[in-house]
């Protein structure tokens, strides 16, 4: 086993990402990447608010 063969591997990796990937340079705060739709990075505590779901009143973390 050659020591080092770990490190080779993931330089080449991320040379083959470099060089074969897209590559997308956003000019923030100018542009702005549109965000999916439920993405708002708030963590809201909710209920289950249907009686037929087994967990119903239970509060659940939305992110």
């Amino acid at each position: 086993m050659l020591k080092g063969k770990g490190m080779v591997e993931g330089l080449l990796t991320t040379l083959k990402e470099a060089l074969a990937g897209e590559r997308v340079t956003v000019q923030y705060p100018e542009q702005k990447r549109p965000l999916p739709p439920r993405a708002r990075w708030r963590h809201v505590l909710q209920r289950y608010e249907d009686p037929n779901d087994p967990h119903y009143g239970l509060e659940r973390c939305i992110g």
